[in-house]
């Protein structure tokens, strides 16, 4: 696995091989459940509204644009900083 520039290319190009790729799998394994939920969501749901709704399925609450963009920004800078243990990401 190459050093990624951002977040958001090892999201792009790594995150869906996460189940079947071992380093990935080291990663995805720091993360809490939830982190790694909502990024799955981003990998996956274009719409934002969409992983809004598919968030607040789990609980039944309804979440507010806020509440997932706060859960977005809390999943990325966890993911950001596991990739950085790992080396991974560029300076």
């Amino acid at each position: 696995m190459d050093p990624v520039s951002s977040v958001t290319a090892f999201l792009l190009r790594y995150w869906t091989s996460a189940a079947t790729d071992p380093a990935i799998r080291a990663i995805a394994d720091m993360l809490t459940p939830e982190d790694r939920r909502v990024l799955d969501l981003l990998a996956s749901t274009p719409d934002v509204d969409e992983r809004c709704r598919q968030l607040s399925q789990p609980s039944g609450d309804e979440w507010s644009a806020a509440r997932c963009d706060r859960a977005e920004q809390r999943a990325l800078r966890a993911l950001r900083h596991a990739l950085q243990r790992h080396d991974l990401l560029q300076p």
